[in-house]
This record gives C-alpha cells, structure tokens and sequence, in this order.
C-alpha cells in the first residue's frame, strides 16, 4: 500500500475540460482533496456523500475515486473505494465532514498513471 501524500492545490483553469459543469466538478473535487472534506453530489441519479481520494485522467477523461459513506441519505453497509467520472457529477456540495482516508489505496495501481490530486495528509 502507498500513502497518498498531499498536494498543492492546482488551478481547474489548467486542466483542460469537457465543458462548465466538468469544470465545477473539477473544482469542487480540488477543494475536497485539498481541505480533507467529504462532498455530496448526484450521481447517476442517486445521490451519495462520498469521501474523495484522489482525482486522475484516463483515457483522456477525468475521475475521482471516492469511498461511498451515504446513498440516498442511508449509511452504506460496506464501504467501498468507487470511481466516478466527472462527466456524470452533478449537485456537487463540499460539507464539513472530514473524509477519511482509504487504506487500500494503492497508487502504484496502472490505472492511476496520470494522477492529478490526492486527500491531504491526515
């Protein structure tokens, strides 16, 4: 397992993106990596509180992995680290709550190659 190590914030505004809502996403994401804060949004049509992980491009196309911590304001049973495409967010809102880190990240995963953000350092 690799510890995620905290990152500087970065400017959406460098990251090329789809269009405004990603670009909302994208920021959003940021400021919850970088402010150790979970964020609820909406995704495919459910909406979830989640506590992002890291941020990443592949293929081209940016994701978030997060750990799922409500659906539908119910606790999720088993907690599990999810990837999410920006592209599907919506209604994103940072809250209060910290975001726990995930122990199993692992970020020599090959999926992980163009990482762009992780949580900050607890």
């Amino acid at each position: 397992m690799t510890k995620p190590t905290q990152t500087p914030p970065l400017r959406p505004q460098d990251l090329p993106v789809a269009d405004e809502r990603e670009a909302e996403a994208l920021h959003m994401i940021l400021q919850a990596l970088h402010l150790g804060l979970c964020l609820r949004w909406t995704y495919n049509r459910t909406a979830t509180q989640v506590a992002p992980q890291l941020l990443y491009r592949r293929n081209g196309k940016f994701y978030c992995d997060a750990v799922a911590m409500e659906q539908d304001g119910a606790a999720v049973q088993e907690p599990k680290l999810g990837s999410f495409r920006l592209s599907g967010l919506g209604q994103l809102v940072l809250t209060t709550e910290t975001a726990p880190p995930w122990p199993e990240l692992d970020l020599a995963d090959a999926r992980y190659e163009d990482v762009i953000a992780t949580r900050a350092a607890a």
